[in-house]
């Protein structure tokens, strides 16, 4: 059962974890809807996320939150994640009265149009296309993101891109509309993701007709392979939060999301060729 939770609360909640020297995992859902997980093993912090940030980058994020749900498993899930410091420095960095620490200074800000990208001009598009969504904040995002998936060289790294950029939009429905037509305006400009080897070989469904259950799954299964026992409780927490897998969009939507949750991003360009191909028939 989940606890709705502002930050304070939410600090004792990790604190007391901390200090039980409990083994557990503490999985959340931010105001701004970004995922957080906290993973414990003796009281230590070995694993912090809130949407795409991992670490200490997590951190900064987590302090921007002004409540959030959450519950506690009582067991560690394995989730890799940067090196992390000492549990003491983590919580100082969360307590509510810290100063708030900005992420490393570099280049991220710049306009994605002035990047060494070879689409430089795909960029500009995108970035140009979330402006409308998100307003002047759109260069700054565009660039983190593609910046974090080494540019925009073939459809995979849109993918992704695409994928994180949506969870910056508040509204459902807008940021399903700007991924649409993202893929409308970007797509065809971009080379299929390169192939990752025999894993890629996957059987289509034999009809167009998407069975819900079936399809569930089938994705807990393929995104299994990148995630582990992680999966399935991921797996359900996207298909739920898009009500369902009842047609193509809900469909993309939770393969992309599933795929944010995958560190490594040559596996997680894997996992979107695979579960698109996998998924073929009812997505056309």
């Amino acid at each position: 059962m989940s606890d709705r939770l502002d930050y304070p609360a939410f600090y004792e909640l990790v604190t007391e974890l901390v200090s039980s020297s409990a083994t557990s995992t503490l999985f959340g859902r931010t105001d701004t809807n970004h995922s957080v997980i906290i993973g414990l093993d003796g009281g230590t912090i070995v694993c912090v996320r809130c949407g795409p940030k991992r670490g200490l980058a997590a951190i900064h994020a987590l302090r921007s939150m002004q409540w959030g749900t959450f519950r506690v498993d009582d067991a560690l899930v394995e989730l890799s994640s940067p090196t992390l410091p000492p549990t003491a420095e983590l919580v100082a960095a969360l307590h509510p009265g810290a100063t708030v620490f900005e992420d490393t200074p570099g280049d991220d800000s710049a306009d994605p149009a002035q990047q060494s990208d070879n689409h430089s001009a795909e960029a500009k598009l995108l970035c140009d296309l979330l402006s409308r969504y998100v307003g002047p904040v759109a260069p700054v995002l565009c660039s983190e993101e593609i910046k974090a998936v080494g540019g925009l060289d073939h459809l995979g790294k849109l993918d992704l891109v695409l994928g994180k950029l949506a969870r910056e939009i508040d509204d459902a429905g807008e940021a399903s509309e700007f991924v649409l037509l993202a893929q409308r305006e970007l797509a065809h400009r971009f080379a299929p993701p390169p192939s990752t080897g025999p894993a890629d070989t996957v059987t289509p469904p034999s009809k167009a007709l998407l069975d819900p259950t079936q399809a569930a799954k089938d994705l807990c299964g393929l995104v299994s392979d990148y995630l582990g026992p992680v999966a399935e409780i991921l797996c359900q927490e996207k298909i739920a939060e898009v009500g369902g897998l009842n047609g193509r969009h809900e469909l993309d939507s939770v393969i992309r999301h599933l795929a944010r949750e995958i560190d490594e991003q040559r596996e997680a360009e894997q996992f979107l060729s695979r579960a698109r191909a996998h998924f073929a028939a009812a997505m056309t």
